[in-house]
């Protein structure tokens, strides 16, 4: 008998014994230089901003939607466990509140490779270039901040939602190139050319209040969008917005609109405020079916077209302010 056969079986297996070892070892030394370099730059968020609530979220603990969830779940992993190395060798970081932190360097954060988001509102930032390394991130926001390039966010392919209101922001160029946004907020920012987010066909939220915004024309392909914010900006001619027939929200307050007869064809519009317009007449109005509140400027001016249109629309709850009390509302 050949005995040269089974000589050669013990050898195999301990070589693929050895590999497979090896390759175990190699897994967990990732996961572990994972885990710590998770838990370091958690502590160093943490120390960043020590009066934040949460200000790192684990999957765990939230929702797609970056919500904690409100009967949290038992963490992952075994308690002894957990209790002995950490949470971080279990879950992994999705969500960062660093608003109103005094931090410029925001490298660490590319410890975090799930990070979808972040919050650095009021914060010192005035280089973003650090943030086109979040891959995964979905969510930012930056309001209040003294950011002006916005480039590097270009890098950010799945980013869908992003707050931009209140910074010196001029130039919108580099939105053209973020085109799965479906939220946008660039209030109080200081661009008046909106032709960068022509092609934003993904936009479902759009806010430009207090904007130097006149010309809406780029807006026009935007057959998705829902919500429409166009308070205080010097926007009169409103024929864009005839095509965007899934609004749902509409606000002209303090705009320069006069003529709302393009609105007649939102038949699901459900609000709209023309508080501080020079609009008089509402029978554009009309024939909205869906349309449940209108808020308008009470004067004498419109006294028997706003009677007009409580009788023919009784459902539609109709809210009277003078400019100045819609001011004070609005600053409140």
């Amino acid at each position: 008998m050949d005995l040269s056969k089974f000589n050669r079986i013990p050898a195999f297996c301990l070589r693929t014994l050895f590999i497979v070892i090896a390759v175990l070892c190699l897994l967990l030394g990732m996961i572990t230089r994972d885990a710590r370099r998770q838990k370091a730059t958690a502590e160093w968020v943490k120390k960043s901003v020590p009066n934040n609530v949460h200000p790192v979220g684990y999957a765990y603990e939230l929702t797609y939607d970056g919500l904690r969830v409100r009967h949290s779940p038992p963490p992952p992993g075994t308690g002894w466990l957990r209790n002995l190395i950490g949470i971080d060798y279990f879950s992994t970081v999705v969500s960062v509140n660093m608003a109103g932190s005094q931090i410029t360097d925001y490298r660490p954060l590319a410890n975090f490779p799930g990070l979808t988001h972040l919050s650095i509102g009021e914060s010192e930032i005035d280089d973003l270039s650090p943030l086109a390394e979040l891959k995964s991130l979905r969510v930012l926001n930056m309001v209040g901040t003294q950011v002006t390039d916005i480039s590097p966010l270009t890098e950010l392919a799945n980013l869908e939602t992003l707050h931009l209101s209140n910074t010196p922001i001029r130039d919108y160029q580099a939105l053209e190139r973020m085109r799965k946004l479906t939220c946008l907020n660039l209030n109080g920012t200081r661009g008046t050319d909106l032709s960068p987010l022509r092609n934003m066909t993904a936009m479902e939220t759009l806010s430009l209040s207090n904007t130097p915004v006149s010309d809406i024309s780029a807006l026009a392909g935007m057959t998705n969008l829902e919500r429409l914010n166009l308070e205080v900006t010097h926007v009169s001619d409103l024929s864009p917005l005839e095509h965007l027939t899934r609004l749902t929200h509409l606000y002209l307050n303090g705009s320069r609109a006069r003529d709302l007869s393009p609105v007649r064809h939102l038949q699901r519009l459900q609000v709209c405020g023309v508080y501080d317009t020079k609009v008089t007449d509402l029978s554009p109005l009309d024939d909205l079916a869906l349309l449940m509140v209108l808020g308008v400027t009470r004067g004498d001016t419109m006294h028997r077209e706003i009677a007009r249109f409580r009788a023919q629309r009784p459902r539609c709850t109709v809210e009277e302010l003078d400019p100045d009390e819609w001011r004070t509302k609005r600053e409140n």
